[in-house]
């Protein structure tokens, strides 16, 4: 009985599914593995991509080396083209022996009665010149240009010193993995950003049409939105997404309105009417319902904070003389608001207290796009006629660095540059599309060049994971989506 009762037991529990917590060493160990196995592949293409950048390290002096050649290579030259005696016997001479067979062949012995002129090949070079090269004089090259792909391997590795300085240089760099493009709007794209999670862009063009599509795999268009204004100046001035939910996204356009968008079902919730006004900029704060808004008409700039849920204004930002806000950033925490000014000078307010704390001069020319970084303890602006610059927030008047760049001249424009998570790449819009760059950006600071467009209006750079997509969006009407390996 007390058998039967056994072997029963033992049955049912064999049969029975393994509870999930004993699982937990071999789900562990699989982890491990993909993971070493994820390490693997990245070390694999770090050193493809090593051989590829270390091509300018010189080699040095490349020994002369006699021709390799066995007798395949008697066999491949069993053709009139070799008449001469002298030509065989040096080939025979320079095989060091006799001993093989194919020496004896009577193709070779036919060759010797044949006339006394050599036939060379006769091959132009790149100035059109035609050179008579020896077929022994062309087998030592190749063999030379062999014997210099080995040596540059073997001189490229003997140098740690380079060696490791290639390798930094490549983990430390962005890697280009594909590119798509975007081709729905029929005249130029002023306006792009991407939700939170980076599963939907919403881009907007100067004929106050908006799309919201998918980036990957490939781009595909969800929804369309069309302003319902009916003059012709219509375009989409603005745009941003709402922190808290990724369903919905605000936008303004030249004539002072403001609607909140559904990307679900694909309807406008409400509108809010500023007339005889133009938005300039829509920001959501990062932690609340609540958003900020630049009007701009002929007699003043205003800077307004609206709540979401209520559309009611809620107070005007207080601003220094006759002067519009054409750019704004919020800190981490939503608190503290920062905005470029079109005299050049950038007002930081602090929304608890409803009052400016500072006034910065940046720029002689009116700043239209500003960024906090590393930290939110460090403002980058860019200035109308291209000057960009890192000043401190810690240390008043401090100038980090400044730089000048050509830039499309628009009077509409999204966001002329962003960074990455870390704040150490900048992806900044130039003439001919987007360039990545390395902190503090320049010449040599660049690390890629996206290209696409004939003049770039906006960009966005959304971050998951170990891969990053950068969105550009041209005059030409195009979206351009680059994805990216992350360092």
């Amino acid at each position: 009985m007390l058998v039967s009762l056994h072997n029963f037991l033992a049955t049912i529990f064999q049969c029975m599914p393994q509870p999930t917590l004993l699982t937990i060493d071999e789900d562990s160990n699989k982890l491990k593995r993909l993971q070493e196995e994820n390490e693997a592949l990245k070390q694999c293409l770090s050193e493809s991509t090593k051989i590829e950048s270390i091509s300018d390290v010189n080699p040095g002096s490349t020994p002369h080396h006699p021709p390799i050649m066995d007798d395949f290579y008697i066999i491949a030259q069993e053709s009139p083209l070799m008449e001469n005696p002298k030509t065989l016997r040096s080939l025979i001479k320079n095989i060091g022996g006799g001993s093989s067979p194919i020496l004896h062949r009577k193709s070779l012995s036919s060759a010797k009665k044949n006339g006394d002129d050599i036939t060379s090949t006769k091959r132009p070079n790149t100035k059109g010149r035609v050179n008579s090269l020896s077929k022994g004089e062309l087998v030592s090259k190749r063999s030379m240009s062999c014997d210099s792909r080995l040596t540059r391997k073997r001189d490229s590795s003997v140098d740690p010193a380079i060696e490791r300085k290639t390798k930094d240089k490549i983990e430390s760099s962005y890697i280009l993995l594909s590119q798509e493009e975007y081709t729905e709007h029929k005249t130029s794209i002023i306006q792009c950003k991407s939700n939170a999670s980076g599963s939907y862009v919403a881009t907007g063009d100067a004929d106050g049409i908006i799309k919201v599509w998918t980036p990957i795999p490939s781009p595909k268009t969800v929804a369309t939105f069309t302003s319902t204004t009916l003059t012709s100046n219509k375009a989409v001035t603005s745009l941003d997404w709402i922190s808290k939910n990724e369903r919905y996204f605000l936008h303004g356009d030249n004539n002072g309105s403001i609607q909140l968008h559904d990307t679900r079902d694909c309807k406008t919730l409400w509108e809010i009417q500023h007339e005889g006004s133009r938005i300039v900029t829509l920001l959501c704060n990062p932690t609340d319902s609540t958003f900020v808004c630049s009007l701009s008409d002929p007699t003043e700039g205003k800077l307004l904070l609206y709540d979401l849920k209520t559309k009611k204004l809620e107070r005007t930002l207080p601003m220094d003389g006759n002067v519009t806000a054409l750019c704004s950033a919020f800190n981490h925490n939503g608190q503290l608001l920062i905005t470029g000014l079109s005299n050049g000078n950038i007002l930081i307010h602090d929304l608890r207290r409803n009052e400016i704390i500072d006034n910065l001069s940046c720029h002689s020319s009116p700043v239209i796009d500003i960024e906090l970084i590393n930290d939110y303890t460090n403002i980058c602006a860019q200035s109308e006629e291209g000057k960009l610059c890192q000043r401190s927030l810690n240390q008043t008047g401090k100038v980090m660095w400044e730089t000048k760049i050509k830039i499309e001249k628009n009077a509409v424009h999204g966001k002329l540059f962003t960074f990455d998570q870390s704040g150490t790449h900048m992806l900044l819009c130039t003439q001919n599309g987007g360039n990545i760059y390395k902190m503090p950006p320049g010449t040599q600071a660049k690390v890629l060049e996206l290209g696409g467009h004939k003049g770039t209006l906006c960009c966005d750079w959304s971050t998951a994971n170990q891969s990053g997509t950068c969105i550009t969006g041209g005059a030409e009407g195009k979206a351009r989506v680059s994805t990216l390996l992350s360092p």
